[in-house]
């Protein structure tokens, strides 16, 4: 197996263009050498067992992680040359974050929840207005008063993701995000980001599920930090 894999976009200016990115903590690598293109509008699943280096790529991909080599490169702009300030602006004006666990603040409504992101940026204009959108776009405008604490597990991950989508970011990041859901609610949370796709919202999914995987437009692989493979919805 080599440890350098290109995954090569068909378009010249890809929304996201990782070159040569490594990651290790101390002796241990954890990912070898990453060449990706993600481009405007793709739904991409990163798949591949625990321990792979996938939620390690997208922590990196999200600005959580700093890679030890390499460049990454988000709208042209070399997101590592930036300050921590112009990095957190990034992070916060680009991208957006779902993860396996909900982090929903439990004394907040659905509507606070989705609506705190804004409140803290102090951004102007009717904030509860938008929330309320958002909600909707998730299905769950009618839960808007109810705590977390109300709310089914699937119910609790359509908030997380109408926060998520609440500034409007370029790219929507999530971490196995039907992880913590029992089956029979990932239908409509998968459903869910292929409308979000559809709508043209950039999506990437991490997840070792191969059914979960099957939902995107582009997999790729990951096997002991490298790419094993780039294709389309998964065969497996």
């Amino acid at each position: 197996m080599t440890h350098t894999t290109a995954i090569a976009a068909t378009s010249p200016s890809p929304l996201v263009s990782l070159r040569g990115i490594g990651k290790h903590y101390g002796s241990l690598t954890v990912l070898h050498d990453i060449h990706l293109d993600i481009q405007a509008g793709e739904f991409l699943a990163i798949t591949g067992p625990s321990g792979s280096g996938k939620s390690t790529l997208l922590g990196i991909l999200g600005l959580l992680e700093r890679p030890s080599r390499g460049t990454h490169l988000i709208s042209g702009v070399d997101a590592w040359s930036l300050s921590d300030a112009e990095q957190s602006r990034l992070r916060g004006s680009a991208l957006g974050f779902v993860f396996q666990q909900f982090h929903l603040l439990p004394e907040l409504t659905a509507l606070d929840n989705v609506a705190r992101p804004l409140r803290l940026n102090r951004r102007g204009g009717d904030w509860r207005a938008e929330a309320h959108r958002m909600l909707e776009r998730v299905g769950l405008a009618h839960r808007a008063g109810h705590r977390p604490a109300q709310l089914s597990g699937g119910e609790q991950q359509r908030v997380a993701i109408a926060r998520a989508l609440i500034r409007r970011p370029q790219l929507l990041l999530a971490d196995e995000p039907t992880g913590n859901l029992p089956p029979a609610m990932w239908g409509d949370i998968l459903e869910l980001f292929r409308e979000l796709n559809t709508d043209g919202h950039t999506v990437v999914v991490v997840t070792h599920d191969p059914l979960v995987a099957r939902r995107a437009s582009r997999n790729i692989r990951m096997e002991g930090g490298v790419t094993e493979r780039a294709n389309g919805p998964s065969a497996e």
